[in-house]
């Protein structure tokens, strides 16, 4: 007496094609949103970096001399056009 085979562990050719499939469009996924969050963690930090620096120099310029300072009060100008006004008691 020949028992036919059983399809309960073993599953067929189709079945293990599949889950191979799966899991290695799973792995490939997973690897591809690893390096994008690690370009991206970057650039975001790059610019953060930027943005601080930029933020540091501009609060950081220089005041030139403009006025003559006849006892009026001294008038400066920054680098960027801001003027500004110092009294001179």
């Amino acid at each position: 007496m020949n028992k036919p085979p059983s399809l309960g562990r073993r599953g067929g050719l189709f079945a293990k094609y599949f889950v191979s499939l799966v899991g290695i469009v799973t792995l490939v996924l997973l690897i591809n949103g690893a390096f994008d969050m690690w370009f991206a963690y970057g650039s975001a930090r790059d610019a953060l970096g930027r943005l601080q620096q930029e933020k540091a120099h501009a609060g950081h310029q220089p005041l030139v001399h403009v006025g003559d300072g006849r006892g009026r009060g001294l008038h400066h100008q920054r680098d960027d056009g801001v003027p500004t006004r110092d009294h001179v008691q």
